[in-house]
């Protein structure tokens, strides 16, 4: 009997530590694009929260005190920072890992676009003892920001720069620029306007209740309603007339060969909902993402037409295949491929 009561009261213990800490879905708003703009003292309280109460209270209070207008229920903030983390799963997707997250996501997020950009392709040698097949062709990015915004967080210039990994679409930051480092935590402090504030104020929108019921529902993908139809593959999309009655698949001249370092267009029917759809494109390690809503086809009742472009910058002649994966707004996936030639 003496072991069974030392066994429950075992199991209250731990049942009392596991509730004693924010749940998962806490700890996936922790986890996600907000870490970028996290103090090292919003991380160390963090740390020291016991329950998901503490933890909506701490999230509005985070955006709270970065709230450009307090006093009023909205927070002009929290909508700049969604609209970048928007643009950066969309633009900086690398592999399985949303754009947001990246190192290009996390300079975005919190510089902000840059007014100047540049990249440039580069090379990295085969290592003794290695076939030439073995060197890899990258591009190096360079993202520059105005004197002004480096000089207000101490810097005399402000130029971030980013480098291809070798045979993948991963993105590292150079180290050797340490502006970005070396300002970072005068970025962090610049966002907050109300450093004062300790409790949650009664103008505060209360995001943390829909941030942690978001995080809380895993997307789970449903049945795809729509279909995908016909894909062509185009030179360019400069004779594409979406308004033609004329359906663009029967009048557009298809192609299956394409120049090395040049682009392939392409225009694949779907045939479903009107709603926007996601467009992931992959032709083997190079890949992109996009937002789109389907052209309707005015010949065919019921499908729309989807048109992109990719570049071939980096890819060997050869034979190769275009991944094209349609994702609803339910998260229904449709895929399809085609195949072409450089040469």
């Amino acid at each position: 009997m003496r072991s069974k009561l030392v066994l429950i009261a075992a199991l209250m213990m731990m049942s009392a530590i596991a509730e004693a800490a924010p749940s998962k879905a806490a700890q996936e708003w922790r986890n996600g694009p907000e870490k970028w703009l996290m103090t090292s003292e919003d991380q160390k309280a963090w740390k020291g929260l016991a329950s998901d109460a503490e933890a909506a209270a701490f999230i509005d209070l985070f955006w709270a005190r970065r709230d450009p207008t307090p006093g009023t229920p909205r927070n002009e903030f929290h909508e700049e920072f969604l609209g970048r983390v928007k643009f950066a799963d969309a633009k900086y997707t690398e592999k399985r890992r949303r754009g947001a997250l990246t190192e290009r996501g996390q300079v975005f997020i919190m510089l902000g676009p840059a007014i100047d950009a540049e990249s440039n392709s580069m090379s990295t040698q085969a290592t003794a003892g290695m076939s030439s097949a073995s060197g890899r062709s990258g591009d190096r990015l360079t993202w520059r920001w105005p004197r002004e915004k480096a000089v207000s967080f101490g810097m005399p210039k402000m130029e971030v720069a980013f480098t291809q990994q070798s045979g993948s679409d991963q993105y590292v930051r150079d180290v050797r620029f340490g502006q970005f480092v070396n300002a970072h935590p005068a970025i962090l402090r610049s966002l907050i306007v109300s450093p004062d504030l300790t409790a949650v104020p009664t103008w505060a929108a209360q995001i943390a209740s829909e941030a942690l019921k978001v995080a809380a529902t895993p997307r789970v993908a449903g049945k795809a309603s729509g279909r995908i139809g016909r894909v062509l593959l185009l030179g360019d999309l400069g004779a594409l007339d979406l308004d033609a009655a004329a359906d663009p698949f029967t009048t557009l001249q298809p192609a299956t060969q394409f120049a090395v370092d040049g682009d392939l267009a392409y225009l694949v029917e779907y045939c479903g909902s009107n709603g926007s759809l996601q467009v992931e494109t992959k032709i083997r390690d190079l890949s992109a993402m996009s937002e789109l809503s389907p052209a309707p086809i005015k010949a065919v009742a019921g499908c729309g037409a989807v048109p992109g472009m990719l570049s071939l910058s980096g890819l060997k002649p050869g034979s190769y295949d275009l991944e094209i994966t349609t994702i609803e707004a339910n998260g229904g996936r449709l895929e399809t491929k085609s195949r072409f030639q450089i040469k």
